[in-house]
């Protein structure tokens, strides 16, 4: 019955509830990804599209010695995405303040991403309501881009690299 529509993130409220699950099972660092498909709106029918989500709630390095614990934030996020992009041989995203975030993020502690005027995503912390209504004490940050207009630009051997894993993961699933 949850399943019953296509869904138009992966964020809200697939990773909400992973973490969900993670804190009720007594972890409560947790640093997750998912990547797969979504439907936008589009006419005359939705369009498809391949993304990729970042959740990160808790602390960086709650077990190390050498390590002072911090919780995640929003810096975080804005590292993975560099180093993502510097692997890919791509420039990272631009971040507009917060155009294009979408409802479930704090109004205040969001940002959009694009490339090339384009937007592919977005980047911010969960709005305390959401927070609320899923009963997360810790502050949550999440990241979600599509990666189709990114794919297109890679060089063909890193595209049918990739293409090759997808077709395993179907395979296996």
């Amino acid at each position: 019955e949850e399943q019953d529509t296509l869904r138009s993130s992966l964020v809200m409220p697939g990773l909400v509830n992973t973490l969900r699950t993670n804190l009720r099972l007594g972890r409560r660092d947790v640093a997750i990804f998912e990547l797969g498909r979504v439907f936008a709106p589009g006419q005359p029918m939705p369009r498809e599209q391949q993304r990729l989500a970042v959740l990160l709630s808790g602390l960086t390095h709650p077990h190390h010695w050498s390590l002072r614990p911090r919780p995640f934030d929003l810096f975080d996020l804005k590292g993975f995405l560099e180093l993502l992009f510097e692997r890919l041989g791509q420039p990272a995203p631009m971040m507009d303040g917060g155009g294009g975030a979408p409802s479930f993020l704090h109004p205040g502690r969001a940002v959009g991403l694009s490339r090339g005027g384009q937007p592919i995503g977005y980047a911010g912390a969960l709005h305390p309501e959401v927070r609320s209504r899923f009963e997360l004490r810790d502050e949550t940050v999440v990241l979600e881009i599509a990666l189709d207009t990114v794919l297109e630009e890679l060089p063909r051997a890193v595209r049918d690299s990739i293409e090759a894993v997808d077709l395993i993961r179907e395979r296996v699933e």
